[in-house]
């Protein structure tokens, strides 16, 4: 087994379900801001070096619109849990895209009329699917390894790591390419349809 063979196998067992919090670990008490920051950095690991998200960008949220104003300066469970999604939204689509995306909720959750859309009853409902989809996407993954082999074996190229690493890397590029562009159709087609 190649180097980066062992390293991907370890990679896709840590990463599995890494940033999906359980649903039972969100604060059940409303926080400050600096606490919802510190409660994030604790538990995210979104691969950089500054923090997941700072006071001043929970505030930002608020003045953007993505999250509804907290009360008397704490933030409940789901303002919590939205700062989570946000947080996943922003690795993958532009901050207007991400406000297109959270306005109609926050639009709801300020509206005097219509029934509240409760973010913690999702997450509680869809952590796991979140989860299962993280260790699916690592078994994608390592499943790339066998396909590039395979590949290889058929075309009587020689069998080099440099090559089969290149071709993993390829791959998992083409699939994250496939699902962000995607994920960036559907946005624009239902949050943003004058970008069509």
């Amino acid at each position: 087994m190649a180097r980066f063979e062992e390293y991907l196998s370890v990679l896709a067992g840590d990463f599995t379900g890494k940033n999906v919090i359980e649903p039972d670990e969100f604060p059940q008490l409303a926080l400050y801001a600096d606490q919802v920051a510190e409660f994030f950095s604790s538990r995210l690991d979104l691969d950089d070096k500054k923090p997941a998200i700072t006071k001043n960008m929970i505030s930002d949220y608020v003045k953007k619109g993505l999250i509804p104003p907290p009360d008397k300066k704490r933030f409940d469970r789901d303002h919590i849990i939205m700062i989570w999604f946000i947080l996943f939204l922003k690795m993958a689509y532009r901050p207007k895209d991400v406000e297109a995306v959270m306005k109609p909720f926050v639009e709801n959750i300020e509206s005097r009329f219509d029934e509240k859309f409760n973010f913690t009853e999702l997450y509680e409902k869809l952590g796991p699917v979140f989860t299962a989809q993280s260790r699916e996407s690592a078994d994608r993954a390592l499943a790339t390894v066998d396909t590039v082999k395979e590949a290889i074996r058929e075309t009587g190229v020689d069998d080099d790591d440099s090559i089969e690493l290149f071709l993993v890397l390829t791959s998992i590029a083409i699939q994250a390419d496939t699902a962000m562009s995607i994920g960036r159709n559907l946005l624009r087609e239902f949050f943003a349809p004058e970008e069509k």
